[in-house]
């Protein structure tokens, strides 16, 4: 259950606000259409998955809402790592759905407990993604990076993971999803959680990325506004082909 408002105060955590890109279309379509209506359960699926895992993290917070996912964590070390792994899951099993998002990790001052979240870090991160994310990328804010940076510096026990972070050419730090890091390092959600299916193998991953992405550039080929979303996708792709 959660606080009564009286007894609300704000942590130091980090937090990741996570947009699916296309959403309210597809919520649109699925009133009469059969293939949107199972993108829309097997979303409602992976939302079960994230909240199932995140009760590993006893630290760790975990809202869905219409089109948005919330992750927060406290600061402790090596939290930001933490939440920098597990959104690069849910971003892969997004994509895996054929349903690519955006978003942004912020820290700072945040009340996060069950559905209620509220606080500066969360304002932060939300307008981050709404004005810096463009792709569909998810971004760190220069706090956030501080402590990914702490966090994987060298002579560190995490000090090889700092690839999973790239810098874009616009200067913003992503997390890279295709990272052969995730398989070669990390059990997917699915291997905690019974009766869910795992991510297919990273050569499959990126097989299928590439085709979802193929086909929604020839879709949108004419729309300036969706276009240069996959195409930067594709490129991400380019080099993992």
């Amino acid at each position: 259950m959660s606080a009564p408002a009286g007894s609300i105060s704000y942590e130091e955590r980090v937090v990741a606000v996570i947009d699916i890109l296309g959403f309210s279309r597809l919520v649109m379509m699925s009133d009469g259409d059969a293939a949107a209506l199972d993108s829309v359960r097997q979303l409602l699926r992976v939302d079960e998955l994230f909240s199932k895992f995140l009760e590993f993290f006893p630290s760790a917070q975990g809202t869905f809402f219409s089109d948005t996912f919330v992750m927060s964590m406290q600061f402790p070390d090596t939290q930001t790592f933490y939440v920098v792994r597990e959104i690069g899951y849910l971003c892969q099993y997004l994509l895996n759905l054929g349903l690519p998002c955006r978003g942004a990790i912020s820290a700072g001052s945040l009340y996060h407990d069950g559905q209620n979240v509220v606080g500066p870090a969360l304002v932060c991160a939300h307008e981050l993604e709404q004005a810096q994310a463009k792709y569909p990328r998810v971004i760190l804010d220069k706090t956030a990076l501080e402590y990914w940076s702490r966090d994987v510096a060298e002579g560190s026990s995490l000090d090889m993971f700092g690839p999973l972070v790239k810098r874009d050419d616009d200067g913003a730090h992503f997390i890279d999803i295709f990272s052969e890091l995730y398989p070669a390092n990390f059990y997917q959600w699915a291997h905690f959680v019974e009766a869910f299916e795992p991510l297919p193998p990273h050569p499959e991953f990126i097989a299928r990325a590439m085709r979802f992405v193929d086909e929604r550039l020839k879709i949108y080929a004419d729309d300036g506004r969706v276009f240069p979303k996959y195409q930067w996708l594709s490129m991400q792709l380019a080099g993992y082909a």
